[in-house]
């Protein structure tokens, strides 16, 4: 069975362009993790759980199929591009340089991925789904034409009015840009949860169901707290808050049993010793806030996080492949 594909969610820091967050992407390759992987049964035994249909098998594919893809444009496509854009002018702000704008590329198709198949949503989200995709797409293109207004204005020698229009073009790129992460926000909330009742439908009964759904669950509070963390001024109750939630699945995942290999278990372990490691970076921004520097060290450790479990993954699958 296919998994939710782990990407980094980039903090696009000053002036990082869209290319230089897609290097980071490919740093951290999504592999998948396979409902057949060479685990034995958990002892003590598992309520026995109704088998699973094909058509539900089927739909809960499509609807990771769905998620995966859409993970994708947003971390590392059309839709990653507001970030991007809104960093882009707080370094303008402070420094009075303006980056060139990120290439703004893929727009079709990146919409076209944005909408879910029929029948993995009822009508009513649907609709919702619809209402706070517009809204993201709406905000970004007004983003991208008042950016281009900014480059215009920044090349205009002639203009002598003390950057004042720059902070008026600078402040409605903010809005903007708050605008579409709430409607993202909203968006990811329903997706998200769609994919975690898939991910539980193919992974029942599966030995390390636990562990799996733990890992998931992290990388959703890694993706939250990122896009916390790209806004100007942090908010960091939030962010103490999901530190909090990340620490309890964090131990969650670390109890025993492992029902798996030795060899297996180590990977998972070395996967968990990062996330401990992201912890001990996020409690030092927490106390010293977060700035340019910390935010770096936070991207590395997400980065290290995901490599981390891709690995664990991959020997998974290399195990299963190797007992069929």
């Amino acid at each position: 069975m296919k998994i939710l594909p782990y990407l980094v969610l980039s903090l696009f820091l000053l002036g990082c362009s869209s290319e230089d967050a897609s290097q980071n992407d490919k740093a951290s390759p999504a592999l998948t993790m396979n409902n057949e992987s060479p685990v034995v049964a958990e002892s003590g035994g598992k309520k026995s759980l109704p088998e699973i249909t094909e058509e539900q098998r089927e739909n809960a594919d499509r609807t990771l199929q769905f998620s995966n893809l859409a993970t994708v444009v947003l971390t590392d496509g059309y839709y990653a591009l507001p970030d991007a854009l809104y960093d882009n002018i707080n370094y303008y702000l402070d420094v009075w340089r303006l980056p060139k704008k990120p290439r703004a590329h893929g727009a079709d198709r990146a919409k076209k991925a944005m909408h879910p198949p029929k029948g993995i949503f009822n009508e009513k989200e649907e609709a919702a789904l619809a209402a706070a995709f517009q809204e993201m797409d709406q905000a970004l293109g007004s983003m991208l034409k008042d950016y281009t207004s900014l480059e215009q204005y920044v090349a205009d020698d002639s203009i002598r009015d003390n950057g004042k229009e720059g902070k008026k073009l600078g402040k409605k790129i903010a809005d903007n840009h708050s605008r579409f992460m709430k409607a993202r926000k909203t968006w990811l909330e329903m997706v998200d949860a769609r994919a975690e009742q898939a991910q539980e439908i193919l992974l029942r009964e599966h030995p390390l169901e636990r562990q799996i759904l733990d890992a998931s669950k992290m990388f959703s509070i890694f993706r939250e707290i990122t896009a916390l963390l790209v806004l100007e001024n942090t908010d960091k109750s939030a962010v103490s808050a999901l530190r909090q939630n990340l620490d309890q699945v964090l131990a969650d995942a670390k109890r025993p049993p492992f029902p798996a290999s030795p060899q297996l278990e180590r990977e998972y372990r070395g996967y968990l010793k990062t996330v401990d490691k992201y912890l001990q970076s996020l409690d030092a921004g927490l106390k010293e806030g977060f700035f340019t520097p910390q935010k770096k060290i936070l991207t590395t450790d997400v980065i290290n996080c995901h490599n981390a479990y891709n690995s664990f993954a991959k020997l998974a699958n290399q195990r299963t492949m190797s007992n069929r």
